[in-house]
């Protein structure tokens, strides 16, 4: 069999070839979207629940100091709280609600959902004004829930009568 001189030879891949390429490179490029994806839930996961401890936090400093829980509040009634901490990942601010006849009722209460602002301060009894509610209930809507971190994620007032 006469052999071609290599001027004469086809240089290059087939057809077959460069889509075999373009589909793979599309499948692993699938992959990487989906796992970006749920990196950026996990990561507005961890900041709902970082405002969340943080307002707890800030809400058992002002019981301390004033002997009850707010019925309301907003960015200048806590001392170093970030005002972006009573904003959710989407910019919706924090839904505080009226006061709830107690403990049982306000974790029964609506919870927080993907649509609509994720974080909900709900205080008790019915009753209260001021700085005379005895407990409340945060709640923080949860993309991704897990058995550490479930949706809601709720936080209770530690002096809660």
């Amino acid at each position: 069999m006469p052999y071609k001189p290599v001027s004469q030879c086809y240089v290059g891949f087939t057809l077959v070839e460069l889509l075999i390429v373009i589909v793979v490179i599309g499948i692993l490029s699938s992959f990487a979207i989906v796992g970006i994806g749920d990196s950026r839930a996990r990561g507005r996961d961890v900041e709902r629940t970082s405002d969340i401890d943080n307002l707890h936090s800030k809400l058992e400093e002002y019981h301390s100091d004033n002997g009850g829980y707010p019925n309301t509040f907003n960015a200048t009634t806590f001392a170093s709280l970030d005002p972006e901490a009573l904003k959710d990942p989407n910019g919706n601010a924090i839904v505080i609600n009226t006061q709830l006849s107690n403990q049982a009722v306000a974790i029964a209460a609506a919870n927080p959902t993907a649509t609509g602002a994720n974080y909900v301060y709900i205080p008790y009894p019915s009753s209260c004004t001021a700085i005379t509610c005895t407990g409340y209930v945060l709640k923080s809507y949860i993309e991704r829930p897990n058995s550490a971190v479930p949706n809601p994620y709720i936080k209770r007032g530690l002096s809660n009568n």
